[in-house]
């Protein structure tokens, strides 16, 4: 692979992650907002849904995705509309109970458009998305400094090199002794 080919790859690779980041974080910042403001009512309609995410069993994965669609009225009385992925728990209460119970929808007070059937759920959802975020974040910054330091490494061989190379090629710089300069003699000089 050429050094321009891989260049290309990582700038790709963190234009991505800078992209996905205020992804990542709007579902856990309309979660925070739900939960401060405390906005709650009661749903007027609720219509749990099931859909095949996949033809293949997995044990690790559920083959369905939970759905609820639902209405709901303000403080205002201005009537709401949401959906949520929920759990095959919640799914199964919504599906067997009967039209009269009472569901309580959290939304926030300043936006109902934020709202949540499920908060567990949404907290849940909104927390994987984070935490690989900030996973590949760190290992982007390790990434960072591993090369910068390679690159240090990299021109102290460099230097090393040419100080060496440059010993073998070029003579010894030529040092000149001092002048040699014998015993002074003291000559008779004149008495007075």
């Amino acid at each position: 692979m050429s050094l321009l080919a891989t260049k290309i790859g990582l700038f790709l690779a963190f234009a991505c992650l800078v992209a996905g980041t205020p992804l990542a974080f709007k579902e856990l910042i309309d979660y925070r907002q739900i939960v401060t403001d405390e906005g709650k009512a009661a749903a007027i309609r609720i219509e749990p849904e099931r859909k095949r995410k996949s033809r293949k069993r997995s044990p690790f994965s559920d083959r369905y995705r939970y759905i609820a669609n639902y209405e709901f009225a303000d403080e205002y009385g201005v009537t709401w509309q949401g959906h949520q992925d929920i759990d095959r728990d919640l799914y199964a209460v919504l599906t067997d109970s009967v039209p009269d119970t009472k569901v309580r929808i959290s939304y926030a007070r300043h936006d109902p458009s934020k709202n949540a059937i499920d908060l567990n759920a949404m907290r849940k959802s909104s927390a994987i998305p984070v935490i690989v975020v900030v996973v590949l974040w760190a290992f982007a910054v390790a990434l960072y400094f591993a090369s910068h330091r390679a690159r240090r490494e990299d021109a102290r061989w460099v230097r090393r090199a040419l100080d060496v190379d440059h010993s073998i090629s070029a003579p010894p710089p030529v040092q000149l002794a001092p002048p040699k300069f014998g015993r002074w003699r003291r000559s008779p000089g004149r008495q007075i």
